[in-house]
């Protein structure tokens, strides 16, 4: 799992319903803010995308679940991070934690709501490509990219079309790639720094009773 980017909200009133507590929908609006700070943590502005590069990416599938309310002018910690990324489709995922005292009277996070969101990469035109290409080239991108969000996986028979996304959104999944690749690497130090002092005393209580064993010497 990618590592996560912090960002923090405090509700306002305008946030909340008749209920008092923060009105459902309002929880997409913190999520595009959750991303968004994402993208710029990694030096990448939609908004350069969207001007230069004519590069957008909309969201094709949003859920969220509802774990507790959130009130007015509570603080709450959103956690954004990568889940998966393809050459033109990316998934974030998100979760909401507001600090809330536990059983023994301490401080400690309480999960609110998590959800993802699916996103594809279009030109203005909403084509599934970006930065140029022959407009059948498009149609066929835009056809397996809206099919390769829906299933995960883009048609074999259309994934020639999927080369025109441009550079700039390469270097983000490539970042993200790396970020990802980083996560593991630590994991993997970590187990091995936890299982090399248990095998090194396994090895020698091993060798202290091989040691200890006597040897029967048989005539020839």
């Amino acid at each position: 799992m990618s590592p996560a980017h912090i960002a923090t909200i405090r509700v306002r009133y305008a946030e909340t319903d008749q209920m008092g507590v923060v009105y459902y929908a309002n929880y997409f609006v913190w999520f595009e803010i959750g991303r968004v700070e994402l993208m710029r943590s990694l030096g990448f502005k939609y908004r350069e995308l969207e001007e230069q590069d004519q590069c957008f990416l909309p969201v094709v599938e949003a859920n969220c679940r509802y774990r507790a309310p959130a009130r007015y002018d509570d603080v709450l910690t959103l956690e954004t991070r990568v889940l998966n990324q393809r050459t033109s489709m990316i998934r974030f995922g998100y979760r909401l934690l507001r600090e809330m005292p536990n059983r023994t009277g301490e401080q400690g996070p309480a999960l609110l709501a998590e959800g993802e969101t699916v996103h594809v990469v279009v030109d203005r035109a909403m084509h599934g490509a970006c930065g140029g290409g022959s407009r059948h080239a498009e149609d066929g991108a835009a056809r397996s990219v809206f099919r390769g969000a829906a299933h995960s996986e883009p048609a074999p028979a259309e994934l020639a079309h999927t080369h025109n996304v441009v550079l700039p959104f390469r270097r983000v999944a490539g970042y993200l790639l790396v970020m990802k690749n980083i996560s593991l690497a630590l994991f993997a130090v970590v187990l091995v720094s936890v299982a090399a002092p248990a095998f090194a005393v396994t090895h020698h209580r091993h060798h202290r009773h091989h040691r200890h064993q006597p040897h029967h010497h048989h005539p020839a």
